[in-house]
């Protein structure tokens, strides 16, 4: 979990985690950041960076600069939060989500990661994070979402399903980050540490358009999330492990956000 840092140590954190010194600030004994955008960690390899912190809550605005703005639904809420100090979508768990159009329809031949973090209200019920359905017939779609108090991540490719699981749900701030390799490989990591590898798919999953990239929500189902989320970011590639380990670190280790340099 991020650590708390009182204020003798915001030059320290500046230094240690490469945030400039504009910014971070101290307040109420904790490190704040107002993020330097215009500089995201690989920041080419971004499909879409939505922080989810939009005031009209109406456009999901993508800071990337490619345009995968998405769409809030819903009565959600602009919540601030200590760790999240831009502020964070807020899902009552009943028809609140984001629906971004034209993220990962066609499908990156290296792969694709996604990060975000999140936090849940009940730690033991179902709530879905991120998902996405390629084709109508449901034979290629993924999920990543808390189901019976541990994290998972089901993704089904050619109407077989596989499932990574692991760890324990809490309702503290919690990173994810997930996704497929070139060969087929699919992994998942909690707070910088990898829950598993799931070597069952020998291809990627198939490109399509049936759905949406839904934040929030498993659509087919009605299946929402009831918690927070913010920074939401899309690669167009798998990142590897310490490229995974590193955006953990930095935002955890100054109660920033993830990715910054």
């Amino acid at each position: 979990m991020p650590k708390t840092f009182d204020g003798t140590d915001v030059a320290g954190a500046s230094t240690a985690d490469g945030v400039t010194g504009d910014s971070v600030g101290d307040h109420d004994g904790t490190i704040q950041h107002q993020y330097n955008h215009a500089n995201p960690y690989l920041s080419s390899d971004i499909l879409t960076y939505l922080p989810l912190n939009d005031n009209s809550l109406s456009t999901a605005t993508d800071i990337s600069g490619n345009g995968n703005d998405g769409t809030y639904n819903g009565t959600p809420t602009l919540n601030d939060w200590q760790f999240l100090s831009d502020g964070y979508a807020g899902f009552d768990g009943s028809d609140d989500y984001v629906r971004v159009p034209g993220v990962l329809d066609t499908i990156p031949s290296g792969g694709w990661t996604i990060s975000a973090w999140f936090y849940v209200v009940d730690s033991g019920v179902r709530n879905d994070i991120v998902s996405k359905t390629q084709n109508s017939a449901l034979d290629d779609y993924f999920i990543l979402r808390t189901s019976g108090g541990e994290y998972e991540f089901f993704m089904t490719i050619n109407d077989t399903g596989r499932t990574i699981t692991g760890g324990s749900v809490d309702t503290g701030l919690t990173h994810i980050i997930a996704g497929q390799e070139p060969n087929g490989n699919f992994f998942l990591d909690i707070d910088g540490t990898n829950i598993g590898v799931n070597t069952n798919f020998s291809q990627l999953i198939a490109s399509g358009s049936n759905s949406d990239l839904v934040i929030g929500l498993w659509e087919d189902l009605d299946l929402y999330l009831e918690g927070g989320i913010g920074e939401v970011v899309v690669y167009n590639r798998s990142l590897i492990p310490t490229e995974r380990q590193n955006i953990y670190d930095v935002g955890s280790q100054a109660n920033l956000v993830t990715g910054w340099k």
